[in-house]
């Protein structure tokens, strides 16, 4: 098969974080800062010393594409809106599903899951839909399915390897309704990626209300701080995520 052309590199930070303390004192620990936010503190931008893994923010992921097409300059400069739960959004991933498995060669793509804030119920988001799609390889991404996506609408981006690899290691699109919004964010890796942990951190909140609505509070708070500024808003949360992932790994919380 013929490979994707060489993509320019996008360097990432990979690894795992550490287990430290029982799960009660992290839940504490992340409440206490959600509501140190939301009453009023300034949210600092988190410079960590360590990894965050598979949570990696996707707005630091197309910052560091060079050079920045003109779509990619779009995705950068749209505005931060954080908004109540809409129990329609699971209704919406459904939709979509069908639309992928209508679009694209059965064989193509498998396992499709919804992710992501609007995936946990009661939870305030971005009103957009994101989701994880099983693919066999990125090289049917380069090479059929971004050229099907691309022609029905959808904005391609690609992540390629580390240490100056040719290829491309992950892929995804936004698709828009017909103002230009963002509806949805749609992610294809490969099925042993370890993007699939984020579904760990999905679950995590979907199974602790009291985390889920500390993460809602502090990321509306994130938002009015960093409106204009999406890299700030997506680096301000790295602090809470790595606390409730420090949780999940304690819990052994299955992909």
């Amino acid at each position: 098969m013929r490979r994707p052309p060489r993509h320019a590199n996008l360097p990432e930070q990979r690894g795992n974080v550490g287990i430290q303390g029982d799960r009660h004192h992290v839940d504490r620990r992340i409440i206490q800062r959600s509501r140190a936010a939301e009453a009023g503190a300034p949210v600092p931008i988190a410079r960590p010393s360590a990894p965050v893994g598979t949570l990696r923010s996707l707005e630091v992921t197309i910052s560091s594409m060079n050079p920045k097409p003109r779509h990619i300059e779009r995705a950068l400069r749209e505005r931060v809106e954080i908004v109540a739960y809409d129990p329609a959004w699971p209704g919406l991933f459904a939709e979509e599903v069908a639309r992928l498995r209508a679009a694209l060669p059965a064989e193509l793509i498998g396992r499709i899951e919804h992710f992501g804030s609007t995936a946990v119920p009661g939870l305030a988001a971005k009103p957009i839909i994101d989701m994880l799609v099983e693919v066999r390889s990125m090289e049917d991404v380069a090479e059929r399915i971004a050229p099907l996506l691309r022609a029905l609408g959808y904005e391609f981006f690609w992540r390629a390897p580390g240490h100056g690899l040719p290829g491309m290691e992950y892929a995804w699109f936004i698709r828009r309704d017909a103002a230009g919004r963002r509806t949805h964010h749609i992610h294809f890796v490969e099925a042993g990626s370890s993007e699939w942990g984020r579904l760990r951190f999905r679950d995590y909140l979907r199974a602790h209300s009291e985390v889920a609505r500390a993460y809602g509070a502090l990321k509306q708070r994130i938002a009015a701080q960093y409106p204009d500024d999406r890299i700030a808003y997506a680096k301000a949360k790295t602090c809470f995520v790595r606390e409730v992932m420090r949780a999940v790994r304690r819990d052994h919380i299955p992909w």
